[in-house]
């Protein structure tokens, strides 16, 4: 089983030099018959932050997807 998920977000187009990128790190901890996930995300620049905040509404998006998979995982046990 997977414990920890690492990637980086990028445009896919310049990765090296790409401002918006982000790193992400992912960790699921079993807790019984739960699980822990933690979701470290690392952004270049703090204005970078607010911004993708701000303009996408991440924080409520994630919620929402977080929401979801646990409903899913609900379904499937």
């Amino acid at each position: 089983k997977p414990e920890r998920l690492a990637y980086v977000h990028d445009s896919d187009t310049n990765t090296e030099n790409d401002p918006t990128a982000f790193k992400s790190v992912v960790t699921f901890e079993e807790l019984g018959d739960k699980t822990k996930l933690t979701m470290h995300v690392i952004f270049q620049t703090v204005e970078e932050h607010d911004r993708v905040i701000k303009d996408y509404g991440v924080l409520e998006g994630n919620t929402q997807t977080l929401n979801k998979m646990e409903d899913y995982l609900r379904e499937i046990r």
